[in-house]
């Protein structure tokens, strides 16, 4: 299975631009990720895959390209990517929660800005549905906390304080 998507935010520090592609195991989980990113007049791309023996991340674009295996990030069930929602999708099917239950997991967290990946603690908590019957998750990582919104699908709509999604044609995983 394939997962892409393109962002295009306006921040408060300015335009934030890249494209993501995914390819995905059956069970819906990672096998690989790129993240690209235009800087001038070139790219700068990070790519991030699961093995058996462990996590790897190549870097590749205006600084020397790199490939390394990541054991610190061993703990990790899934990938989370800083601008985007499509990756909660993944996090939320491999969690499975039931209404007012919450964990604890490690995930890596692509910082799509910088093109860095870091393991991250992160709490989800699924609340009760809103008025028009969507689910929430509350995700409580690194001292903030984020309501999402998601179908019944579990693709996320909305997460009020940051973006919402406004086209989709994802394919159910």
């Amino acid at each position: 299975m394939k997962a892409e998507g393109l962002v295009v935010a306006d921040e408060e520090d300015g335009i934030v631009r890249f494209r993501y592609s995914m390819r995905l195991r059956a069970d819906g989980g990672l096998k690989w990720c790129g993240i690209f990113v235009p800087r001038k007049t070139g790219q700068e791309s990070l790519s991030l895959w699961v093995e058996r023996d462990g996590w790897f991340v190549e870097t590749c674009g205006l600084r020397p390209s790199a490939r390394n295996p990541r054991p610190d990030l061993t703990d990790c069930i899934t990938l989370d990517i800083v601008d985007t929602p499509f990756p909660k999708t993944m996090v939320l099917r491999s969690l499975d929660l039931t209404e007012g239950a919450s964990t604890t997991i490690t995930v890596a967290v692509v910082d799509n800005r910088h093109l860095r990946v870091d393991p991250l603690e992160q709490t989800w908590e699924r609340l009760a549905p809103d008025r028009t019957n969507l689910r929430r998750y509350r995700c409580t990582t690194n001292g903030k906390t984020f309501e999402f919104q998601v179908d019944e699908d579990l693709l996320v709509r909305s997460c009020p304080t940051r973006w919402r999604v406004t086209s989709s044609s994802l394919p159910l995983l």
